[in-house]
């Protein structure tokens, strides 16, 4: 299981946004292999990009493309450069 948490509106600006705030993170279903990537460049938090290259840095996570290698954040969350989807969902967080 793969994912991250971008703190920022997409808007596909076509620019990264920046935040320090944002992570990424891997771990397998007994959750004894988690791995927790903090972003280090914030200037490239995220990639808002209006096509296949919207995701986390410079390719550390892009689902779209399915790639995942080490540009921006701490540290590989995986560790091929490349995965497949079976599938993806995502969340918003409303704070009332």
């Amino acid at each position: 299981m793969i994912g991250g948490y971008n703190p920022i509106k997409w808007s596909k600006s076509g620019t990264f946004l920046i935040t320090d705030q944002s992570f990424i993170f891997s771990f397998d279903t007994t959750l004894e292999s988690v791995i927790l990537s903090r972003v280090k460049d914030s200037n490239h938090a995220i990639s808002d990009s209006s096509s296949t290259h919207v995701g986390f840095g410079c390719g550390d996570l892009h689902i779209f493309r399915k790639c995942c290698k080490l540009t921006n954040y701490s540290v590989k969350i995986l560790d091929s450069d490349t995965f497949d989807v079976a599938d993806y969902e995502v969340f918003q967080v409303i704070e009332k």
